[in-house]
C-alpha cells in the first residue's frame, strides 16, 4: 500500500499567504496598495440662489435677478459659456405647523448652478464674488482633470512593487527564493473625492485666505501569487 504523507503550512498576515506541499510547488499570495496624487486641473464650483414668496412669480422674478449678476460674475471671470450650467430650476410650495394645522406660507424658487472653473488662482476671488452677488449658497467645490490615465498607472506600479516586497520578506522568513509570477489580479482603483464635505458658504470674509485646492489622489490595490523556489 502506498502512503503518501502530506506537509503543509498557512501563514496569514495582514492579506498575504504563504502554502507548501511535498508533492506540488509552493507559493505565496499576496496583495498590495498604491497610492499616485496629482493636481487638479479645474474645479467645479456647484451654488443654488433660492427666494421665498408669497407669490410664485415675484419668487422666480427675484432668483433670476441674483442668478443673472451672479452669472455676471462668472463671464467677467472668464468663465466659458460651455462651462456653465444653470438649467435646473424648482419652484416648490413652503409649509408651516400652526397647532397641528399645516398652513401655507409661501413659494420657494431656487436655481442651482453647476460652473467649472479653469483657473484655479482666481478660485477665491469667483466665490467672494457670487457671495457679493446674492448666491444663496455655495453647495460644493468638487476637483477634476480631464485624463488620470498617467495617474492610475504610476498607482498601479506602486500597488506591485508593495506587493512584491511583502512577497519578498515571506519567501525570506520560509528559507525560500521568489519566483515567477503565477496570477495577478487588479482589485480595484478608486477615486475618492478630494473634498469629503460640500463647501458650503452663506457669509465669507474678504479677508480670508485663498482657498487651496490639494491634490487629487488615486488608489490601486492588486493581488499576486508569486511561485517560491
Amino acid at each position: 500500500m502506498r502512503i503518501s504523507i502530506l506537509f503543509s503550512f498557512l501563514i496569514l498576515v495582514s492579506g498575504f499567504s504563504i502554502t507548501a506541499h511535498a508533492e506540488e510547488s509552493a507559493w505565496v499570495d499576496v496583495s498590495g496598495e498604491g497610492v499616485s496624487r496629482v493636481n487638479p486641473e479645474w474645479m467645479a464650483v456647484q451654488f443654488s440662489v433660492w427666494e421665498v414668496q408669497q407669490d410664485k412669480a415675484l419668487a422666480k422674478s427675484k432668483v433670476d435677478q441674483r442668478t443673472q449678476a451672479a452669472l455676471k460674475v462668472l463671464q467677467q471671470n472668464n468663465v466659458a459659456k460651455a462651462d456653465i450650467d444653470a438649467g435646473d430650476f424648482r419652484l416648490a410650495p413652503e409649509y408651516s405647523w400652526d397647532n397641528n394645522t399645516q398652513k401655507l406660507t409661501g413659494y420657494r424658487a431656487t436655481r442651482s448652478v453647476r460652473a467649472v472653473v479653469r483657473d484655479l488662482k482666481i478660485l477665491n476671488t469667483i466665490t467672494d464674488g457670487l457671495l457679493q452677488a446674492g448666491v444663496s449658497e455655495i453647495n460644493q467645490v468638487e476637483p477634476g482633470r480631464e485624463s488620470v490615465e498617467k495617474a492610475e498607472q504610476e498607482a498601479l506600479a506602486k500597488a506591485y512593487a508593495s506587493a512584491k516586497s511583502k512577497a519578498n520578506e515571506l519567501a525570506k522568513a520560509s528559507d525560500r527564493r521568489l519566483g515567477a509570477v503565477l496570477e495577478i489580479s487588479e482589485q480595484g482603483i478608486s477615486r475618492p473625492p478630494m473634498l469629503e464635505r460640500g463647501m458650503k458658504m452663506q457669509a465669507m470674509a474678504a479677508d480670508e485666505p485663498a482657498f487651496d485646492p490639494g491634490m487629487l489622489e488615486v488608489r490601486a490595490q492588486v493581488r499576486i501569487k508569486f511561485a517560491l523556489k
